[in-house]
């Protein structure tokens, strides 16, 4: 039998995701507020959902990997392969 993965994580009090404001429906130019530069908060959209990924700075902050998706729609980009800034 193969065990439930949330009955295996433990999860203490710090470990709980932080309660984030709620944008609704946001357009590509209020996205775009929200780059690897913006200190307060970085989203990503893939497929019409906005995902935010503040919390992973080392990925999508300044210096991220990703940094270049930060405040954009990444659907085009990953379903091409295509990870260049253009």
């Amino acid at each position: 039998m193969i065990p439930n993965p949330s009955k295996l994580a433990k999860q203490s009090d710090k470990d709980k995701l932080p309660e984030v404001e709620q944008l609704g429906t946001i357009s590509l130019e209020t996205l775009q507020k929200y780059h690897c530069q913006n200190p307060d908060r970085r989203l990503v959209s893939l497929f019409g959902t906005v995902y935010d990924v503040t919390s992973s700075e080392s990925s999508y902050g300044p210096d991220g990997a990703y940094k270049e998706y930060a405040g954009h729609d990444v659907t085009l980009a990953l379903s091409m392969h295509k990870t260049q800034e253009e």
